[in-house]
């Protein structure tokens, strides 16, 4: 009970958006693609946490999609670290040569940033 009324999130909207879904596909109607890419993030690190590397690597390909200057930049970070992780944990397992590829490219990238 955050706000002391109600433990379901969801329950400030008044029953605008009764899930997760309902406020996707709002997003997705009226464009807000900031709000969009923080359903995708909560998705993402919500499965990786979880252990279900499959539907994070679904939502890191959902966040990929939208224009990186919609995402807020400590959040990239946060992103580009953790699809790494699941990139290699899924090329552990499957030995895909694209899963290689998406770990070296969130490396390569990290040491970008490490240099400025």
């Amino acid at each position: 009970e955050i706000r002391g009324e109600d433990s379901t999130p969801f329950a400030v909207f008044d029953g605008l958006f009764l899930n997760d879904d309902d406020l996707m596909k709002d997003a997705l109607l009226k464009k807000n693609m900031n709000l969009l890419s923080n359903i995708y993030l909560r998705r993402f690190f919500s499965s990786f946490w979880a252990g279900d590397h499959s539907s994070a690597e679904s939502c890191s390909e959902n966040i990929l999609s939208i224009p990186s200057a919609k995402r807020p930049k400590l959040l990239s970070i946060y992103f580009t670290f953790f699809r790494g992780l699941i990139a290699f944990q899924q090329y552990r397992k499957n030995q895909s040569d694209d899963d290689l590829q998406k770990g070296i490219c969130a490396i390569n990238t990290i040491e970008v940033w490490l240099k400025y």
